[in-house]
């Protein structure tokens, strides 16, 4: 079988175990599984994998669990021996080197001796799983904004839900908040019903379906009298529908997934706000997805709602000033820094529809030299535009209007690891139609094909991370069943005898 062949193969595969086997030939038929089987690389440490992965196995081989915590701990932070680095990713399709990978699953098979070791106290594998999370920190799973063009990530998330690889944290701005907040307050079997079953859905956000469109002289009288296109009742309704009544605190009670929605304000003296049950616990996550979808000029500003946890009562949040809400991607569609800030946060899987942002942002996996230059002068031209939008703001022409367009172009819109979802560029003006259903599996398709040659280098990001934090859900449980109480969990780490915790590390 020809190399294009391959390639056709890997861009219409219907699985990602037959993307999996194409690219795997591929890579032997271009020479890249030598690479994968040579351990030497200037992009990585690989002498210092080399003998941590041979020291890891002695240990646990030997079954010391005093030296093995100890170890552990040096291993699993992200950027050990440079692992983190994005071009280990980058060469050959199927995966990175074998020594990596070996090296990741004796991390893994560390991790399963120490948590189900009778030689270790429970209370003092709390403490030392707290310090592994700790080490390891937290990813995020960020979805963009897009127009109906963020239907691509259902297909990111189903894959990533089909692979074992969702993060505890997922963030959403406008149309990716829909597909956030829609998963988000379901459980894990909750979510693979809704993912996929989502195409069947009512997603008639933009219009009445029954209803005919309004005409051209219709659109400009609603414009020029309410200041929108669009009537946002239709958003109210398909939102509450498909996420129901939850606050955020509820939501997070209820699934365990920490939800994140990004909201701008009208004013330009407003900070944008991230959303979530530490910010803003009491928030009906319905109404934080129709503020961060109502997209300047298409619908009005949105009221934030909460709900009185004791009274249970309905109210404007932040009342006093009376604030409205906006398209939270204006601002902030990508919230690196507040994530960091409230979740210890230290890695980003963006998935990115934006149809105005992708065809700037380079494919990852692209080797191309064209494609770096244009990415470089790209840039540059960026913050050329940038700074004259800021100059104009400060100067008080149309202050709040360059301000948001200054924030729209400056912004990061890719993370540690980029998923890019193919677009359909002949679809562009459905952006903001209501999505059929045959739309609907053309994006999931899409981004399920978008995600796979990302999977890789996310399991391989991604595994250690989750299996300490379902060790240690596993751990608090058991404790639980013991009769302890959450207080009495928390402070374990700081009453557990100093003698003891040293006894093993």
């Amino acid at each position: 079988m020809s190399k294009d062949e391959l390639k056709f193969q890997m861009e219409y595969a219907s699985t990602y175990e037959d993307w999996l086997q194409a690219a795997e030939k591929l890579d032997m038929a271009e020479g890249k599984y030598e690479w994968r089987e040579r351990p030497e690389s200037d992009e990585y440490n690989y002498k210092l994998v080399e003998s941590r992965l041979h020291e890891l196995r002695k240990i646990r081989l030997s079954g010391n669990v005093g030296v093995m915590f100890g170890v552990l701990r040096n291993s699993v932070a992200r950027d050990f021996a440079n692992l983190d680095n994005a071009q280990l990713y980058n060469y050959a399709y199927s995966g990175t080197k074998r020594l990596i990978d070996e090296f990741i699953q004796e991390v893994l098979l560390c991790v399963e001796f120490l948590e189900e070791s009778p030689d270790v106290p429970i209370e003092q594998k709390l403490v030392e799983f707290s310090k592994l999370k700790f080490t390891v920190g937290n990813t995020a799973l960020i979805l963009s904004g897009g127009g109906t063009f963020g239907m691509n990530h259902i297909g990111v998330l189903k894959d990533l839900h089909e692979q074992g690889l969702v993060p505890k944290i997922i963030c959403g701005s406008s149309a990716g908040a829909i597909v956030a907040c829609a998963a988000a307050v379901r459980n894990t079997e909750e979510q693979k019903l809704l993912l996929k079953q989502f195409h069947t859905g009512d997603l008639n956000v933009f219009t009445d379906p029954n209803l005919p469109p309004l005409s051209l002289w219709a659109s400009l009288k609603q414009y020029f009298t309410k200041g929108c296109v669009l009537d946002i009742r239709h958003l109210e309704r398909v939102m509450k529908l498909l996420i129901g009544d939850y606050t955020f605190q509820e939501a997070f009670d209820r699934s365990g997934y920490v939800l994140n929605v990004t909201v701008s304000c009208g004013s330009s003296y407003e900070m944008p706000s991230l959303l979530n049950y530490i910010t803003t616990p009491n928030v009906l996550i319905w109404s934080a997805v129709v503020a961060t979808c109502s997209i300047p000029f298409l619908f009005q500003p949105a009221t934030l709602w909460e709900r009185d946890p004791l009274t249970r009562e309905i109210a404007a949040f932040c009342v006093t000033d009376a604030p409205l809400w906006m398209d939270g991607s204006v601002d902030n569609d990508i919230p690196h820094s507040k994530l960091t800030e409230l979740f210890h946060v230290n890695h980003f899987i963006v998935s990115q529809v934006n149809f105005h942002i992708v065809p700037f942002i380079m494919d990852p996996t692209s080797h191309s030299w064209w494609e770096r230059t244009a990415k470089k002068t790209i840039d540059l031209a960026a913050q050329e535009v940038s700074l004259t939008f800021r100059l104009l703001s400060e100067l008080g022409i149309f202050p709040t209007f360059f301000s948001k367009l200054q924030s729209v172009i400056t912004q990061k819109y890719s993370g540690d690891i980029t998923i890019l979802p193919k677009l359909n560029y002949r679809q562009i003006k459905k952006v903001i139609q209501n999505p059929t259903p045959s739309f609907l599996l053309d994006a999931m398709t899409r981004g399920k094909r978008g995600t796979w040659k990302r999977i890789p280098v996310t399991r391989n990001h991604c595994a250690i991370e989750i299996l300490i934090e379902s060790a240690y859900t596993r751990i608090v449980k058991k404790l639980q069943a013991q009769g302890k109480t959450k207080r009495e969990i928390d402070m374990i780490p700081n009453s557990f005898n100093a003698g003891r915790m040293n006894a093993y590390t």
